[in-house]
C-alpha cells in the first residue's frame, strides 16, 4: 500500500532530519521502484508529498530501478530496450514537480552475444542529457559478486590495472 509506505517514509525523513538536516535521502517507491511504473503505481504522487520538517523537499531524491531485459528484473542477460520510452515521461513528470531521481539499479549482460552494450549506452546518454532530473546511477552487480553472475560488473584483475567489463567501460561512466 503506497499510502502506508509514504507515511512510513515521512516518519523516517523527519527522524533523519533531526540528526542529519542536509543529507541526501533516497525515497523508494513500491513495485521495486521500477521507473516504468513509478507514476502509474501512485509512487510518484505519494512520494512527492513527503517533505522535510521545514516543508522543503531539498535533498529528498526518488530512488528508481530500471532494467533492460524483457522481464524488467535483471534476470536475463539479453537486453530488449534502451528505456528511453520509460525515462522520457518520468523526466517530464520530475521537471513539472521540481523533483529529481537516482537510478539505483540498472544493467545488462556483458556477453558479446547480447545487444546490451548499445542499448545501455543509449539509456545512459539519455539520463546524462537529462541530468537536471536524473542525478546519478548505480550499475547492478558492481561489487565483488560471483563473476559467473549474468549481470556481473566486477573488474578483472590482470595485474595492473584492473580492467572493467565491456559494459562498464563503454556505458557506465558519468563525465
Amino acid at each position: 500500500n503506497i499510502g502506508v509506505w509514504a507515511q512510513t517514509l515521512q516518519k523516517v525523513v523527519t527522524a533523519i532530519r533531526a540528526i542529519a538536516p542536509k543529507h541526501v535521502i533516497l525515497l523508494p517507491g513500491i513495485e521495486w521502484a521500477h521507473a516504468d511504473t513509478f507514476i502509474s503505481s501512485g509512487s510518484a504522487a505519494a512520494l512527492d508529498a513527503i517533505s522535510n520538517p521545514d516543508g522543503s523537499k531539498t535533498n529528498l531524491i526518488f530512488d528508481i530501478h530500471q532494467w533492460l531485459d524483457k522481464p524488467n528484473n535483471g534476470t536475463d542477460p539479453n537486453c530488449v530496450t534502451n528505456n528511453i520510452a520509460v525515462f522520457a515521461p518520468l523526466a517530464q513528470w520530475l521537471r513539472c514537480h521540481g523533483r529529481q531521481a537516482f537510478l539505483s539499479a540498472t544493467g545488462g549482460g556483458n556477453d558479446k552475444t547480447t545487444n546490451c552494450n548499445p542499448l545501455l549506452c543509449q539509456q545512459m546518454q539519455f539520463l546524462l542529457a537529462n541530468s537536471d532530473v536524473f542525478v546519478g546511477y548505480t550499475g547492478w552487480a558492481a561489487g565483488s559478486y560471483d563473476t559467473s553472475y549474468i549481470l556481473d560488473e566486477t573488474p578483472l584483475w590482470t595485474g595492473v590495472p584492473w580492467v572493467d567489463t565491456p559494459l562498464v567501460a563503454s556505458c557506465l561512466y558519468w563525465p
